[in-house]
């Protein structure tokens, strides 16, 4: 399928599965062409998966590389696969030799807990699998025995649901592969961070890096797939968490009024405010938010700190930030304020009904 004539039926296909992808970057653009650029064979326990990327050319618009795991499934896995994971399957096939017919699934074979395993065994055991024209390996950090245990094949895995640009899979409690589905050239900032965090300082409040998987080619700088770190076991995150505390904060307004005494708003600079003392009644609406936004900053303080704490490492000494570099800020700032607004009439036939008037 991959190596013979069929390939050119799959590029063909290909922009069709893209845009049902929460991942595909490019949903908004037209996509003019897609061509198949690398295939990496990754054998394990007799079954293979195959990493293939996908180069995407829009119609005006800078193309994009994406990474899919490809896998045949036949019989009663493929028959499940249509059950449980209808989003995996990519195409249906059709086998034919001299003697019988054959219908299969070419699917994504991150939603195959045997493969995801086997992803976590070929870091821990820091394999390579090669093609001719490409490489991928897998490396451990100095963490990966002291987070995943001597029990590592026993931690079963599991997809997230919701996510937007990339795949992640959770092992047991212990562990998540972050699985990035578009390949860009370059150290991703992920690892090159958590590498440095956990391995030259001791700030400990940020997940631990464990492993990640990379591709390397002749002629280009490797290029990361996935990371893998401890699992912070979490209800949420601080954005969900403060849009809830906002929540309660105006309905005990609400509840309070006309009672309440307002004072005008103050003029002063934001950072003079800081010094202040917080009123008694904004504590009392606020709750214990307060005293989690104080630990964010001050967590947050501690990271940078960290991160400065090595001034012979090129990557991480700190900087001074000049004029061109606020310039540059304000370019790419100014770039995204003029593409918002027109990719969002461009949208407005698509959107709903109710939500057509706000947009």
């Amino acid at each position: 399928i991959l190596y013979g004539g069929a390939r050119t039926t799959l590029e063909r296909i290909f922009p069709a599965y893209l845009v049902t992808c929460r991942w595909s970057g490019g949903k908004a653009q037209p996509i003019r062409s897609v061509r198949n650029i690398d295939i990496v064979p990754f054998t394990n326990d007799s079954a293979t998966v195959y990493f293939t990327s996908w180069e995407v050319q829009y119609t005006g618009g800078t193309p994009e590389t994406y990474l899919l795991p490809l896998a045949l499934a036949t019989g009663d896995r493929a028959f499940e696969l249509r059950q449980t994971n209808p989003q995996s399957v990519i195409a249906q096939m059709k086998i034919s030799d001299k003697e019988s017919e054959t219908e299969g699934l070419l699917y994504d074979a991150l939603y195959d807990p045997g493969f995801c395993k086997a992803l976590l065994a070929s870091i821990g055991h820091s394999r390579r699998f090669k093609s001719d024209d490409a490489e991928i390996q897998a490396h451990p950090s100095k963490m990966f025995h002291t987070v995943a245990g001597d029990t590592e094949a026993s931690l079963e895995p599991s997809m997230l649901r919701g996510e937007q640009s990339n795949t992640s899979i959770v092992y047991g409690d212990r562990l998540i592969l972050k699985f990035f589905r578009r390949v860009g050239e370059g150290l991703n900032p992920d690892v090159e961070v958590g590498r440095f965090i956990t391995e030259k300082t001791s700030f400990a409040n940020v997940p631990v890096l464990t492993g990640f998987i990379e591709i390397r080619k002749e002629q280009t700088e490797p290029g990361t797939l996935g990371i893998l770190q401890g699992l912070v076991v979490n209800q949420g995150d601080a954005w969900r968490y403060t849009l809830d505390s906002l929540g309660r904060y105006f309905e005990e307004v609400l509840s309070r009024q006309p009672a309440l005494e307002w004072s005008a708003t103050p003029d002063q600079p934001l950072a003079e405010l800081t010094t202040q003392e917080t009123s008694p009644l904004a504590r009392e609406l606020m709750g214990s938010y307060l005293s989690s936004a104080l630990l964010l900053g001050q967590r947050t303080g501690e990271l940078h700190k960290a991160l400065a704490s090595d001034a012979k490492d090129p990557a991480f000494a700190p900087e001074p930030f000049t004029a061109l570099y606020r310039r540059s800020l304000y370019q790419s700032f100014r770039t995204i304020a003029v593409q918002s607004p027109s990719l969002l009439q461009k949208r407005l036939p698509g959107l709903a009904e109710d939500i057509r008037p706000h947009a």
